[in-house]
């Protein structure tokens, strides 16, 4: 797919072209440029909406296939003028600067999605099935549990464990109430966003990993650091979790997760890098 003329209208059209992103290897984009210069802002948002409309139902699938569209800012005005992390239509997600400090955003396709079968929900937030539950750090499993469990399971050693104990977010217990997992998170500042974000981990104990706790971690984590944000805590632009498991990641490779609204933007040291953004978060200057 070479430069090709996706929108045209009276006031101008859209140009794609196709490219890949140099810290995210092997997935390509449609590279989205409006023509002529100097439309007016709000007929640029229309067309590139239009475009993005267009291919999401036209590009065919294949390995060599763009997986979702991309723009390029360089204009600070510009970038200004729709500074949200992500937009809401159509949804193009900051995803780092390149080298000539141009913003890039990206933006998946339909057929880039995966949707995941959610847990329950009861009294309000995620609950893993087969009565799990997931707790609070202030509830009734002590961090020192979480520790043993960490080291018992080999995850971490004793020192890494006992430091990782003042990042905890969430526990998961079984139906007896012992602890079979956990999620972390801390401040970290991402060198491709240039931006702090909330790096989370989970764990599950490998004889409880055939459930959804796990994914039931992810959710209630998520929407808890989301909440933090939503009264005040604006520390972090959102959360940020790296896919380190080879087999995870094979399994779970499309761009967009739509249950849990996390988007692959990047990839670092072989992991999958993918961020879910706070409402009302903007994303940093380069």
């Amino acid at each position: 797919m070479s430069q090709i003329e996706v929108v045209r209208e009276q006031v101008g059209s859209v140009l794609a072209e196709p490219m890949e992103l140099p810290w995210l290897t092997g997935r390509r984009f449609c590279v989205l440029e409006t023509a002529p210069a100097g439309l007016d802002a709000p007929e640029r948002d229309r067309l590139l909406a239009a475009a993005f409309t267009q291919l999401d139902g036209a590009v065919p699938g294949g390995a060599e296939a763009p997986e979702g569209a991309c723009v390029l800012i360089a204009d600070p005005a510009e970038r200004a003028r729709r500074p949200a992390l992500r937009w809401d239509s159509p949804p193009f997600v900051h995803a780092g600067y390149l080298p000539d400090g141009r913003q890039v955003r990206i933006a998946y396709f339909s057929r880039s999605a995966l949707e995941i079968p959610a847990p329950p929900r009861r009294d309000g937030s995620w609950q893993p099935a087969g009565g799990y539950r997931i707790e609070p750090v202030a509830g009734p499993v002590a961090p020192e549990a979480v520790v043993e469990l960490w080291t018992r399971e080999q995850a971490l050693a004793p020192e890494a464990a006992a430091r990782r104990a003042g990042e905890l977010l969430l526990v998961a217990v079984d139906p007896a109430g012992n602890p079979v997992g956990a999620a972390t998170a801390f401040l970290d500042f991402n060198v491709t966003l240039r931006g702090l974000f909330w790096s989370f981990r989970a764990f599950v104990a490998a004889a409880h990993r055939n459930s959804d706790v796990g994914l039931a971690l992810l959710l209630a984590g998520r929407d808890r650091l989301a909440e933090r944000h939503r009264t005040g805590d604006r520390r972090g632009l959102g959360v940020l979790l790296t896919l380190v498991n080879p087999g995870l990641q094979a399994r779970f490779t499309p761009g967009r997760w739509t249950l849990t609204d996390f988007v692959l933007v990047g990839q670092q040291d072989g992991s999958d890098i993918r961020i879910h953004p706070f409402p009302g978060a903007e994303a940093p200057e380069p």
